[in-house]
């Protein structure tokens, strides 16, 4: 069961009708486990997306080959700053593999973690001359 509660002084309480509902199929009395997490922002995926769409779009003429598609270049960023499982293999060498960046395989903070060491590895690795501000804005403009 997964819903989404809102933290006020008085305690926390169910978000939607669809969160009272369930939390009305809660037992009185009976203990449960909870996991918070915050949620996350659909426009910042967005803006994540725009950044690896204009990236792709910009890449210098070196990656051009390397990086046959956006998701490519995007899972190897994803590599590169190290958000990443590492997978043993069978003869012993070991294998890392980009983690998700779904909805449902992390939260905001992580998320706003992971955007900003991929835009701190575009800047100095990938767009270098670029400001930070610039490609905002750049962003922004390409959503």
């Amino acid at each position: 069961m997964e819903l989404y509660l809102l933290n006020k002084l008085s305690g926390l309480v169910p978000l939607y009708p669809s969160d009272l509902d369930l939390k009305k199929r809660l037992v009185v009395g009976e203990t449960y486990k909870a996991i918070l997490t915050v949620p996350r922002n659909i426009e910042f995926h967005k803006k994540y997306m725009a950044l690896m769409n204009m990236v792709f779009q910009n890449l210098p003429e070196k990656y051009n080959k390397k990086y046959p598609t956006m998701d490519s270049m995007r899972k190897a960023i994803l590599i590169e700053i190290g958000f990443v499982d590492a997978i043993v293999r069978f003869n012993g060498d070991v294998v890392f593999v980009p983690k998700s960046v779904s909805f449902s395989s992390m939260d905001a903070m992580e998320f706003a973690e992971m955007f900003d060491a991929t835009l701190i590895y575009i800047l100095k690795e990938i767009l270098p001359g670029i400001s930070r501000e610039d490609i905002i804005t750049e962003i922004e403009n390409f959503m």
